[in-house]
């Protein structure tokens, strides 16, 4: 999906972000590190172009039928130094989106409950995240690429089939240069800083037959989801 077709529903080009500034101020006083703004951004993408709502903290597999969520993030949502657990609804399906910080890595993973799918993105947040700012383009100078690689990694594997736009089966909202990987069209971003050789495949041990985005059975040796 090329940006003109991703804004026909969320907006336009120079509107994509409407809404940022203002769950950035919501949780000003709450940023304590650079990788908050990553996952905040991540909330921001799940709750605009997704239509979910964030039911809360944890990693609770269960909810309550009619249970009401928020756009915004939770009380106490980065209390944790190093881990986040966020929780969100859609109709009758149930996310999971978990992070954890290694060193100068962000890790995140977003698990479908209902289908068991599985994606994952590594990011760097001090290279990616500039200074502490409620604009999300002054905080994060390099957003509209890192939304690009968002999608393609984390969102669209596991969330295509809820997108406002359900018939489209990819996104693409700036220039990425197209590779070969393991026989399959993979993206990768030009210089970002986006750190390539840490990216683990989701440590999904837990989950029988999980595979990841290049389609290969995976075994990982970190970020179990048992690590909550």
């Amino acid at each position: 999906m090329d940006i003109d077709r991703i804004v026909r529903s969320v907006g336009t080009k120079s509107t994509f972000f409407f809404g940022s500034e203002s769950l950035l101020k919501t949780i000003e006083g709450d940023i304590k590190k650079k990788a908050d703004f990553l996952i905040a951004l991540v909330h921001f993408l799940l709750t605009k172009m997704y239509n979910t709502l964030c039911i809360g903290i944890g990693d609770d597999k269960t909810f309550p039928v009619g249970e009401r969520g928020s756009e915004m993030l939770p009380d106490y949502w980065n209390v944790d130094e190093s881990k986040y657990a966020l929780r969100y609804v859609k109709k009758n399906d149930l996310y999971l989106l978990l992070g954890h910080i290694t060193e100068d890595t962000l890790l995140i993973n977003l698990l479908h409950i209902n289908t068991m799918e599985v994606s994952n993105i590594s990011v760097a947040p001090e290279l990616l995240v500039n200074k502490f700012s409620t604009k999300i383009k002054i905080a994060i100078p390099t957003a509209v690429e890192l939304v690009d690689r968002l999608l393609q990694e984390l969102l669209v594997p596991v969330m295509v089939e809820n997108s406002r736009d359900a018939g489209t089966q990819t996104h693409k909202i700036f220039t990425w240069m197209p590779l070969r990987s393991h026989g399959r069209r993979s993206y990768r971003p030009r210089s970002l800083g986006f750190p390539f050789d840490l990216d683990p495949g989701g440590a999904l041990n837990m989950l029988p037959n999980v595979r990841n985005r290049f389609g290969l059975d995976l075994d990982p040796a970190f970020f179990p989801f048992d690590f909550l």
